[in-house]
């Protein structure tokens, strides 16, 4: 064989191995990325207002809409010892649980307090809109898993977005709020726990900023586990924002705050 087409037939294999790898690194990143987006939850701002009674529909819902509608049938759908569970959580969290009532073909949410069932119609705005935020992360924190993705040996890592999760709560129920994001993150550390459970909350609640330096103070989480990112108007440019970050030291002490943030 000649020197020139030694060389030339070389080059050319060089090239289908490099196109080869080229493409099995494209899959690569396409399988990582689906995996990715495939763990990531939206709830938006706004949640629907709850009615009193739903009509009753044999749909087994396994996930939550973004805006919560169909958070009834979420609840409908499990089986008695998840939605007890569900229940026995927020109760712990909030201070009181959830039930499903079915009749005549519809379905209606209760609270259950001290014995006391009430609709949540009745209960205020605020308890509409945070209970599919809470179905949510008890949802996401149950492991399940889609196995065309996840490493059997591996943790099921997930990601839930949150706008404004405490619209329409009482303060102290928007510090509460803080104490169930904490809950889920110091879960995720335990040997049996299959969930590695992150979030990305937009929020505008000064309660769960200071409530998460207090936990920070006491020790149930780590200052690096948390970070804020602050948006503000730009003073130099109309129309843009500028981008600040912040941390808690060990003491639950804001560092790098802007000063009067909050101010009015």
């Amino acid at each position: 064989m000649r020197s020139g087409t030694y060389h030339k037939l070389r080059h050319r294999l060089n090239n289908i191995c490099l196109l080869n790898l080229f493409f099995h690194a494209v899959e690569a990143i396409n399988q990582s990325l689906t995996s990715y987006f495939q763990s990531v939850e939206y709830i938006g701002p706004a949640r629907v207002r709850s009615e009193r009674f739903y009509r009753q529909q044999e749909l087994e819902v396994s996930e939550i809409s973004p805006d919560g509608r169909n958070l009834p049938m979420f609840l409908a759908s499990l089986s008695r010892p998840r939605l007890e569970h569900f229940s026995d959580w927020v109760e712990k969290m909030f201070g009181y649980g959830v039930s499903v009532r079915k009749s005549e073909g519809h379905i209606s949410i209760n609270l259950e307090q001290s014995g006391k069932s009430i609709n949540v119609v009745d209960t205020g705005y605020g308890v509409s809109q945070v209970l599919p935020v809470l179905a949510q992360i008890w949802w996401m924190r149950q492991g399940v898993r889609d196995r065309r993705f996840i490493p059997a040996r591996s943790k099921n890592r997930k990601l839930l977005a949150i706008e404004q999760p405490e619209l329409h709560l009482h303060p102290a129920h928007q510090a509460l709020l803080a104490d169930v994001f904490v809950e889920a993150l110091s879960a995720r550390s335990t040997s049996s726990s299959e969930v590695d459970l992150s979030f990305l909350v937009e929020t505008h609640s000064e309660s769960m900023v200071n409530r998460l330096g207090e936990l920070v103070a006491k020790g149930d989480i780590a200052p690096e586990d948390l970070q804020i990112v602050i948006f503000g108007d730009s003073q130099a440019n109309l129309g843009e924002s500028d981008i600040q970050l912040s941390t808690y030291d060990h003491n639950g002490i804001l560092q790098n705050w802007p000063y009067g943030f909050f101010n009015y």
